[in-house]
């Protein structure tokens, strides 16, 4: 009985153990890192230089994000545009991960263009992005996420 009580002890430490070691190793290589204050000052869409919310089919679109740091900011940065599916996770169509330096009080403009599909599983497009100690993801209204016509 005694034996059995230790080989459960001794399984359940090195489960602990496993699980220690794969976050140890997740905040290490996978997280992403940075130092100050961020935010999401616009978010907005263009074809071209003109402003939209509602494109036809196949049209190639520009998503636009301004971030703001009052504080400077400096590390890395994921802006991704999303399609929002109906009743399926929502797919990545186009993402960049920089590292930025942001000096206090200063915006920075990120880019990214993408062609914009319409399906009947599809409601539209949103952006999200990721920063150390933050995450920005579009409100669910359309707009200001970007609907597509047939």
């Amino acid at each position: 009985m005694k034996r059995g009580i230790s080989s459960l002890l001794a399984l359940l430490l090195i489960i602990v153990l496993l699980l220690v070691g794969a976050y140890i190793i997740y905040k290490i290589f996978f997280a992403i890192k940075g130092e100050g204050s961020l935010l999401v000052s616009r978010v907005y869409w263009l074809i071209g230089k003109k402003s939209v919310d509602e494109v036809n089919s196949d049209t190639v679109v520009t998503a636009v994000v301004v971030l703001y740091s009052p504080t400077g900011y400096s590390g890395w940065i994921e802006v991704k545009v999303k399609k929002d599916i109906i009743l399926f996770p929502d797919e990545t169509v186009a993402a960049v991960k920089q590292y930025y330096a942001i000096g206090k009080g200063a915006e920075v403009e990120v880019r990214l263009t993408f062609r914009a599909e319409y399906s009947l599983l599809t409601r539209g497009y949103h952006i999200e992005v990721v920063w150390s100690g933050g995450k920005y993801t579009m409100e669910s209204n359309y707009p200001p996420r970007l609907k597509v016509k047939h």
